[in-house]
């Protein structure tokens, strides 16, 4: 049995996992003797090992790995298929997964027994209620303060679940600037808003084209799957969350950008008149 957790938001996901490992040990395995982890390796070869073997104490195995499936080669696919068809339940194999790809989902929830939990970003007032609901599971009180800093992190569950021991003990949070005066947020919101919303990134008498190409930029590389390994991991799964609408406007705003940048070094633009053109 293969399940495997999901989606561009690797908080949820990885909550799953560990609800899906409690609930195996609830069931058949409370000491948690039969619970194993893959090794880095993640070969078939381990995986067909580790699911031959039942250990003495119990009559299932658990088996926890990361990225299981992602690394799998095309030629992969069948024998994996005719592994978890020969050991459908006496092996439970949980796997964590960067965002898997449609097709692949697809296929493995064609399989007898296998499931995919597919975990999107929460936005608004979904992710709202999320953090409330992360808030009440540590005892912490969901205060108009901690409302605010979810509504900043837009999505952040990780960022948001780390600072709860801190508000707990101290009554004090990370220093995230609020929207009204991030220049990060202000590009956000000229790169993937459609409304007048997008303006508020020429509030301020500081030209920000560059920043705003610059988050373009990396925006565009993580959706190629092309990441800067340096680029914070919250910041990945913001620009894999994003819609099917945002990726057009983020294609359209860089385009823009780099028209109206070209435009003004050759002297056609004053800095005022980009600001208008774009």
């Amino acid at each position: 049995m293969l399940l495997v957790c999901t989606g561009p938001d690797s908080f949820q996901a990885l909550r799953k996992a560990q609800e899906l490992e409690r609930a195996y040990r609830e069931k058949h395995d409370p000491t948690g003797l039969s619970v194993d982890r893959l090794p880095a390796t993640k070969s078939l070869e381990v995986l067909a090992e580790r699911m031959g073997s039942i250990g003495l104490f119990s009559q299932r195995r658990c088996l926890r790995a990361t990225n299981l499936v992602s690394s799998w080669k095309k030629a992969d696919w069948d024998r994996a298929a005719k592994l978890f068809a020969r050991d459908p339940e006496e092996t439970i194999v949980i796997t964590v997964e960067d965002d898997l790809p449609a097709d692949a989902e697809k296929q493995i929830a064609s399989w007898d027994r296998c499931r995919v939990y597919r975990h999107a970003i929460k936005t608004g007032t979904d992710f709202e209620r999320y953090a409330e609901q992360l808030a009440q599971e540590q005892n912490v009180a969901f205060t108009p303060e901690l409302r605010q800093f979810a509504r900043v992190l837009e999505g952040d569950a990780w960022t948001f679940w780390q600072a709860l021991p801190r508000w707990k003990a101290t009554a004090t949070l990370p220093e995230l600037a609020s929207p009204e005066v991030s220049v990060f947020a202000k590009s956000d919101a000229f790169l993937l808003s459609v409304g007048e919303e997008r303006f508020r990134a020429f509030a301020d008498e500081e030209d920000m084209t560059p920043l705003m190409l610059q988050q373009a930029r990396q925006g565009l590389r993580i959706l190629a799957r092309e990441a800067d390994p340096r680029t914070p991991s919250f910041a990945q799964r913001k620009w894999q969350g994003l819609s099917v609408q945002q990726k057009k406007m983020l294609l359209k705003r860089t385009n823009d950008l780099i028209v109206g940048t070209v435009a003004q070094r050759l002297g056609g633009l004053t800095a005022d008149e980009l600001q208008t053109v774009l």
